[in-house]
């Protein structure tokens, strides 16, 4: 589906403005992902799911973009518009 608007829409915004409604914030935010987070068959006071967090706030950036690509296909973290569509599941 092609999305049309005219070209003054554009001019409202900055660039990295816009980028970060088209496809995210560039930085993970690592609590808000927490927020968008479900548990299955556990809990956020299982030690495992302690360790996990634990881990990811030791990654970099980066690092953490990469978890993103391998549990999500996206580098990104969904728009807060998004979080009741995109969930991320332990």
């Amino acid at each position: 589906m092609d999305v049309i608007f005219k070209e003054s829409f554009l001019r409202i915004f900055s660039w990295r403005e816009l980028e970060k409604k088209i496809i995210g914030d560039a930085t993970f935010d690592l609590e808000y992902f927490k927020t968008i987070t479900d548990y299955r068959d556990c809990d956020e006071n299982t030690p495992t799911v302690k360790l996990f967090w634990k881990v990811l706030e030791s990654f970099t950036n980066s690092d953490r973009e990469q978890y993103l690509r391998f549990v999500w296909g996206r580098t990104r973290l969904p728009l807060k518009e998004m979080d009741t569509l995109m969930r991320h599941c332990i």
